[in-house]
Parts: C-alpha cells; sequence; structure tokens
C-alpha cells in the first residue's frame, strides 16, 4: 500500500508529486483524524448512504468515552493517593 504513496525512488520531488496523483486519483476523500468532524461531514457528503449518521454516532461516542475515561483517571488516581 505504501508503494502507491511513495514509490522508492531517488527523486523524492517526484516520488512526492506521484503520491499526491495518486491520493487524487483513488481516493475521493481523504479523512485527517485532527479534523475528525470535518472528515465524516466529508464523507457524508460524498457517500450518504454509509455516513449520513456518522457524526451523530461520532458525537455519541466521544461523549460516552470521555466520562469513561475521566471516571477511570479518577479511580487510578485514587488508587495511587
Amino acid at each position: 500500500m505504501l508503494r502507491i504513496f511513495f514509490p522508492r525512488e531517488q527523486n523524492k520531488t517526484w516520488a512526492m508529486e506521484r503520491a499526491k496523483t495518486n491520493v487524487i486519483r483513488w481516493y475521493p476523500v481523504v479523512g485527517i483524524l485532527d479534523y475528525m468532524e470535518e472528515s465524516l461531514n466529508a464523507l457524508a457528503d460524498e457517500f450518504p448512504y454509509f455516513f449520513k449518521d456518522a457524526i451523530r454516532v461520532y458525537n455519541h461516542f466521544r461523549k460516552y468515552s470521555y466520562k469513561y475515561l475521566s471516571t477511570h483517571i479518577s479511580i487510578y488516581f485514587n488508587l495511587i493517593n
């Protein structure tokens, strides 16, 4: 898979241009974890059948995970002290 993005060539400029071309050609949406909500919205726009409720599900689990993590972190620090 990495060969598609970064072919083993001496000319790094050429390899980077080739990688960009491959991403544009083969991937209609490229998500970035740092921009998860924007990525999910882009996926929902491009593939609504699969991702129409993705942002709602993501927000639900994100809220749950914060509660879950904060509870376990509190318990952990109470056990340490």
